[in-house]
């Protein structure tokens, strides 16, 4: 019996891409494409984060440590900036959820009988991504399939300008507690991204998220040096605990956002930002406690974001050599784009090295 000759030419599987040795070279948060989801419709335009966690809680899946579990998504109109009447809340269990369905179904909240819905992963995804098609839910682990898939495109650059838009003019476009939810559907975005899916997302547009984070942190700043602002201060400490926590930003990506806010790396979530090949070869140096460390905010209302220095690499990691990393202007990985909205492009500046990207938009 002849035996099938062997094909000459087999299918190469494709190379790990960098997402994938990164995503595998430290630990990372866990995805949150499991949870389960309940949506919460029929709410006024008023609301706000915190009526959600006093309707749920304590079922609630909130800002808990050792990352960053953001579980409530308020969808907006990113043209308007307008709510849709209906916000989602994630749970760690189907359980959790089932008992605050039961508790909370119908309910008044600033004068609106709120209607609470089993909804999903991939409704809560088709609201954030809205020009995404068929949102990934895979949550395995990252491996090498036969065939590369294509890219996804999360958020258009178009999304993103508008989305940035609405972080600069906050202070103008929302009153009261409203004035957070540009910055809130950032993490949002962050949060939702399943980064797990590392063959599906490209660096370039890794980094397009990266600088949407920078320039919103940015904002975020500014708006909080106006002293007539509404903005909630702790949203700033927000951003960067979930920018630490995202797994596609590189160590160097994660340390300017320490750097660009004078602060320094929390001690639970070091290992979300530095490989482990770095943190066993630095030299031993003692870390300063967090509590004893400066705080990004000082008793009396005064800021340190007002004067924060240019980027010190040397600052967030202990013990590293000041010649380690060397911030350029040149620098890619740190300067992606910056928006091609005429009135962003032609009113803000608010970083030197982000004025390349959203050029040709």
């Amino acid at each position: 019996m002849l035996r099938p000759s062997p094909n000459p030419n087999p299918p190469v599987p494709p190379t790990s891409s960098t997402l994938t040795l990164l995503f595998q070279s430290r630990s990372n948060a866990p995805p949150s494409t499991k949870r389960a989801v309940l949506c919460v419709a029929n709410v006024a335009s008023e609301f706000s984060e915190g009526d959600i966690y006093k309707l749920f809680s304590p079922q609630i899946s909130r800002h808990e440590r050792p990352f960053f579990a953001h579980g409530i998504h308020v969808p907006i109109d990113l043209d308007s900036g307008s709510s849709l009447g209906c916000c989602f809340v994630e749970f760690e269990s189907y359980l959790d959820a089932l008992n605050a369905l039961e508790t909370t179904s119908k309910l008044i909240l600033h004068g609106n009988l709120v209607c609470v819905r089993w909804s999903s992963q991939q409704e809560l995804l088709s609201s954030l991504f809205p020009d995404l098609k068929a949102p990934p839910l895979d949550a395995s682990p990252p491996s090498v399939p036969a065939t590369k898939p294509r890219d996804l495109i999360f958020l258009t650059r178009q999304n993103i300008n508008s989305l940035l838009l609405l972080c600069r003019e906050a202070n103008t476009r929302f009153a009261g507690k409203s004035v957070e939810k540009p910055f809130r559907w950032v993490i949002s975005v962050l949060t939702k991204v399943p980064w797990h899916m590392t063959e599906s997302i490209s660096t370039i547009h890794r980094d397009h998220l990266f600088e949407m984070l920078k320039l919103s942190l940015d904002y975020a700043k500014t708006l909080l040096q106006d002293p007539h602002s509404q903005l909630d201060p702790d949203i700033v400490s927000q951003l960067i605990r979930c920018a630490l926590c995202v797994p596609g930003f590189t160590e160097k990506q994660k340390v300017a956002v320490l750097n660009a806010s004078d602060s320094t790396c929390p001690p639970d979530l070091e290992k979300f930002v530095f490989l482990e090949s770095t943190m066993t070869s630095a030299p031993s140096t003692p870390i300063t406690p967090y509590a004893s460390r400066p705080r990004m905010y000082q008793p009396g209302g005064k800021s340190k974001f007002g004067a924060y220095k240019p980027f010190q690499y040397q600052k967030a990691i202990p013990g590293y050599k000041k010649s380690f990393y060397k911030a350029s202007s040149s620098d890619s990985s740190l300067s992606p784009f910056a928006p091609t909205h005429s009135s962003l492009a032609a009113q803000s500046k608010p970083s030197s090295s982000s004025s390349a990207f959203f050029k040709n938009g």
